[in-house]
């Protein structure tokens, strides 16, 4: 495995490849796709292997309406944020042509679907149709004991990028005398904004700390030195870091802008997060970083006992296998539907 993780997609591929037995991966590149040669892959993968059913993590067309004219029985997971993007304009036509075609689509939370099919209305008059169901993105493998011993009072982890926005908990957290961390990637700026986004927080100085290109085992241990985690992205679909901040034993703040945030339904006990507007002075948000940190040892372990057996990968594995099977059932009825 990769030591680097990259983002919730990626994860969320090794995930399946891991629990799925006799999964075949095919891989869809950046430069596959300038070159326009998804379609010969996909084409080229259903001919050799004659798959049972694809599971597919993204909404192109290539890669969801035409698998389904291929014949292949299909489950569509839907990954994208809740932005409002030129992206995702048609992405509710889209998945309602694949639930049109028999397909099966799962998002990450009930949050996110909810803000798509709001949009969709919105945009073309009609929403999302209902769809399959919904499927965690992440489960808990962790099992080592809780860190007590702290060296930072707040910290997060994030993409350095405008949306994920990493470098707010060190704005919101100046001028106080609580340290902050932010772990995060070197600039893949690809555009002025973001460059300019990258350089202008490319020098925080101590009590602002920032971490840049750990592998992941070492953002968790570093995560894990933290009193409190502080979510910057008010827009994700579900939130695996929450996931893990909670694992490790740190209470969190969700920064929102208004609606509900996708992350607090990770928690397994509404007492383990804190939502807060995105827009909260930083006054008082020292209060409420102030207030978590001084929880106790045994109620951190208690966080992460909880949010453990909430998440645990023998939970996960009913859930996927559910939604496999369903697919293979809903495939073999069709089948015979159409042999009547």
């Amino acid at each position: 495995m990769c030591p680097f993780v990259y983002g919730g997609i990626e994860k969320f591929a090794k995930t399946l490849y891991d629990c799925i037995p006799g999964i075949i991966p095919i891989e869809i590149t950046k430069k596959d796709r300038e070159s326009r040669r998804t379609k010969s892959i996909i084409h080229r993968a259903v001919m050799e292997h004659n798959p049972d059913f694809a599971i597919t993590n993204d909404i192109d067309n290539t890669c969801t309406v035409y698998l389904q004219n291929l014949g292949v029985p299909m489950i569509s997971i839907i990954h994208e944020p809740k932005v409002r993007d030129i992206r995702y304009l048609d992405l509710g036509k889209r998945i309602n042509k694949i639930l049109d075609n028999n397909g099966h689509v799962y998002f990450v939370s009930q949050a996110q679907y909810e803000f798509h099919s709001d949009m969709c209305e919105r945009i073309n008059g009609f929403p999302i149709k209902e769809i399959t169901g919904y499927i965690n993105p992440a489960y808990c493998d962790d099992s080592s004991p809780v860190e007590l011993e702290k060296l930072y009072d707040s910290v997060t982890i994030g993409r350095t990028d405008t949306s994920k926005n990493p470098f707010l908990l060190h704005q919101k957290m100046a001028g106080s005398d609580l340290t902050s961390l932010v772990l995060t990637s070197d600039s893949d700026a690809h555009s002025k904004e973001q460059q300019n986004y990258a350089d202008k927080h490319s020098e925080w100085q101590e009590p602002q700390f920032t971490i840049r290109n750990l592998v992941h085992s070492d953002v968790m241990a570093q995560m894990k030195k933290s009193r409190v985690f502080v979510s910057t992205f008010p827009r994700e679909s579900w939130g695996i870091t929450a996931l893990e901040a909670l694992a490790s034993g740190l209470p969190i703040i969700l920064l929102s802008d208004g609606s509900k945030h996708s992350s607090q339904d990770i928690a397994a006990d509404p007492s383990h997060v804190v939502v807060l507007p995105k827009s909260i002075s930083k006054s008082d948000l020292w209060e409420a970083v102030r207030e978590l940190s001084s929880i106790s040892d045994v109620r951190r372990c208690e966080i992460a006992m909880k949010t453990r057996a909430k998440h645990s990968k023998t939970r996960y594995l009913t859930a996927l296998d559910e939604m496999i099977q369903y697919r293979l059932l809903r495939t073999k009825v069709n089948s015979l539907d159409g042999f009547i």
